[in-house]
């Protein structure tokens, strides 16, 4: 399970980056027509992702913080893991993988769909949940 700590720490720099960008956007509130172009959304939309920060995607998280002028190794280590980490999820028993599966709602065909895909922050907080139970209970 120490192979996994890599990808868990990629997962918790794009927390950090995402807590970041949250932080810049409560200053910039008064800012959400700005934010609506710079991410393509519409003013509700923005306004629904201000009251709940999980809606946001990691794409939007990225524009962001580009346009916050924030690192975005986090994002890209997140996507350039990925592939690594399904292999080695593959790589571990059953039981590992169904109680992976269970703590954070996603099995290991749903991560190999969603390769492609922009991935909502909830999505990461709970493989970042998942990953953490996983590795502390295989210690």
């Amino acid at each position: 399970m120490d192979s996994l700590i890599p990808f868990l720490n990629a997962l918790d720099s794009f927390t950090n980056l995402q807590q970041a960008v949250l932080r810049s956007l409560e200053e910039d509130k008064k800012k959400a027509t700005l934010i609506c172009s710079l991410v393509g959304l519409s003013y509700n939309s923005i306004k629904l992702r201000y009251r709940n920060p999980l809606l946001w995607r990691i794409n939007e998280i990225r524009l962001l913080a580009n346009h916050y002028q924030l690192p975005t190794t986090a994002f890209t280590q997140f996507y350039s893991n990925l592939p690594l980490l399904i292999t080695l999820l593959n790589g571990v028993s059953n039981s590992q993988r169904r109680q992976f599966s269970r703590m954070c709602g996603l099995k290991i065909n749903q991560l190999s769909n969603r390769l492609e895909m922009d991935w909502s922050v909830s999505d990461v907080l709970r493989l970042r949940q998942g990953l953490t139970q996983l590795v502390n209970n295989s210690q």
